[in-house]
């Protein structure tokens, strides 16, 4: 080993240099370096794997929290009689492995049990929500059937109409070396008014509305079945009935 200073080779174990006093730099041992590196990438890559492995634990936990072994634990009161089902598929994907799905409502002699995706309107307009909400019968005041529809397609095919009125009148007033061009346009102008009317007619959404003291529940019911939505409105409106008879 030599001096960085004055380049005088060094006694083995000397802390200083004889000759010009320079404190010695002991040498780096890239294996060392090499090992430690190791060791710390290896602590970084466990201590990983362990967070991966506590948040699995934890979505296995909390999905088997929400799981659902007997529909009866979503009654309040266990001599609660089922009466109806709307989404079974979803119910039964619930109940084997507490994946919520679209929704389910559950209907008895005495409450409606509602999870999942709903609707919930704003002016003229329907947005997304998911509930969890349960409402007793005696406070359902009305049920049925209303459709909505993407007003902004109407909005846009009324516009491109209107475009296509003025490209017309254009169109018979123009000299002839121009009617190509404002034909061309009033075609496509055409093209696209069809377009965004037949949009406004398929966008129609078929909406299933319970409204009970305190607001309203929405779904879609296509997501369903039409069928399936009017069977389960029958079975609301005959035990509604059963209660009303009850109470007088």
């Amino acid at each position: 080993m030599f001096c960085v200073q004055c380049g005088k080779e060094l006694p083995e174990g000397a802390s200083v240099c004889p000759d010009c006093g320079a404190k010695v730099e002991k040498e780096i041992n890239f294996a060392d370096v090499t090992s430690y590196a190791g060791q710390k990438a290896q602590q970084v890559s466990d201590s990983i794997q362990t967070q991966v492995q506590n948040f699995r634990q934890a979505q296995e936990e909390a999905a088997e929290s929400r799981k659902v072994k007997d529909i009866r634990e979503l009654f309040v009161n266990e001599e609660e009689q089922q009466k109806a089902v709307i989404g079974g598929g979803c119910l039964s994907n619930m109940l084997h492995s507490g994946v919520l799905g679209k929704g389910f409502g559950v209907l008895t002699d005495r409450r409606l049990y509602y999870r999942g995706k709903c609707f919930y309107r704003i002016g003229g307009r329907y947005m997304k929500s998911d509930e969890d909400c349960t409402v007793d019968l005696q406070d359902i005041t009305s049920s049925g059937f209303t459709y909505a529809r993407n007003l902004i397609w109407m909005a846009l095919a009324t516009l491109s109409g209107m475009a296509s009125l003025f490209l017309f009148v254009t169109v018979i007033g123009a000299a002839r070396y121009d009617r190509p061009f404002f034909t061309f346009w009033l075609f496509a102008f055409l093209m696209v008014t069809v377009l965004f009317s037949l949009l406004f007619v398929i966008s129609k959404k078929t909406i299933y509305e319970v409204t009970f003291a305190g607001g309203t529940l929405s779904i879609k019911a296509s997501s369903y079945g039409v069928q399936e939505v009017r069977a389960f409105d029958k079975a609301l409106r005959r035990e509604k009935d059963s209660l009303l008879k009850k109470m007088h």
